[in-house]
């Protein structure tokens, strides 16, 4: 993972000596992104549905909002919006991580059609270079929390679970962001972090937590417009 964010960097970089050389790129305040593969894979997904396949997809809406209060320091926000019967793909959807609980028996997803639905905040602030405005290195920290929602009707003696989480975790990441003349911007980092999902008391799901990992990792890339 190391090897393949460098050599990206490595890519855009030469790019971005040019393109962020004019002084007005630190005078744009605001910043709007997206998760590009997160935005294709939806798609993908809408384009290929069918009757059949209809109720195995899932979806990820996330959109992450930047404002330079400082020319040296950033607000953000990116609200996320999951659903589907397998959110793992997105690794589990929330916050930046990819802990999450599953249902123990998950030989059985697909004849019982487990569905997720979840929602999250991520608000963070994010450290740059004093005069940089929203270009250059930064460091940041990220908060999560949210809420989860596991279900499945009953199948084969298993009875029906509706079990809903409470989702909090925190993350530290550093990274770099070209915003080149036109506004277009490219952000890439990568961190580490931590996510809880906190199960509600009327929950009765039997859950396997042998997926779960002790640190998540984050691989940051996103595509936007600055102005």
């Amino acid at each position: 993972m190391k090897k393949a964010f460098l050599g990206l960097l490595l890519v855009i970089m030469p790019f971005s000596l040019f393109s962020q050389s004019n002084k007005t790129q630190t005078d744009r305040r605001f910043s709007l992104q997206v998760n590009p593969i997160f935005l294709a894979a939806d798609i993908m997904q809408l384009v290929t549905m069918t009757d059949d396949n209809a109720g195995e997809q899932s979806f990820l809406i996330g959109l992450e909002f930047q404002y330079a209060l400082k020319d040296f320091l950033t607000l953000s926000l990116e609200p996320r919006f999951g659903i589907g019967n397998d959110l793992f793909f997105y690794g589990q959807g929330f916050g930046y991580g990819s802990n999450g609980v599953t249902f123990e028996d998950n030989y059985l997803w697909e004849e019982s059609r487990v569905k997720y639905t979840l929602f999250t905040m991520n608000p963070g602030v994010l450290f740059r270079m004093p005069g940089s405005g929203l270009r250059g290195w930064y460091f940041g920290m990220y908060p999560t929390i949210g809420w989860k929602n596991a279900s499945r009707d009953e199948y084969q003696g298993s009875p029906g679970v509706n079990d809903d989480f409470f989702i909090l975790g925190i993350t530290g990441g550093a990274g770099y962001q070209w915003i080149f003349k036109r506004g277009f911007t490219i952000s890439l980092g990568h961190g580490l972090g931590r996510t809880w999902e906190i199960a509600g008391r009327g929950n009765t799901g039997i859950y396997d937590s042998s997926r779960r990992f002790l640190v998540d990792f984050i691989f940051n890339f996103k595509i936007g417009y600055s102005f």
